[in-house]
């Protein structure tokens, strides 16, 4: 059996918020945070057009291409 690994909601939204920092100092286009408000645990961006990480790692994942 893999592990679980369970995290609070705050953590989770502030492992997204450092996640999107560190992609941006290294030149990844990310979305620009507006507001975060932990209490209530939401994050607010602004969209940005195109692909997602998550389709362009199950396009890599089910053909080994981009």
């Amino acid at each position: 059996n893999p592990k679980k690994y369970q995290f609070s909601a705050i953590s989770r939204l502030r492992n997204e918020c450092s996640a999107i920092e560190k992609l941006k100092e290294i030149s990844v286009l990310t979305p620009k945070i507006l507001a975060v408000y932990l209490p209530e645990r939401i994050l607010i961006t602004e969209f940005i057009e195109g692909k997602g990480l998550n389709e362009i790692f199950g396009r890599l994942l089910k053909t080994g291409r981009s």
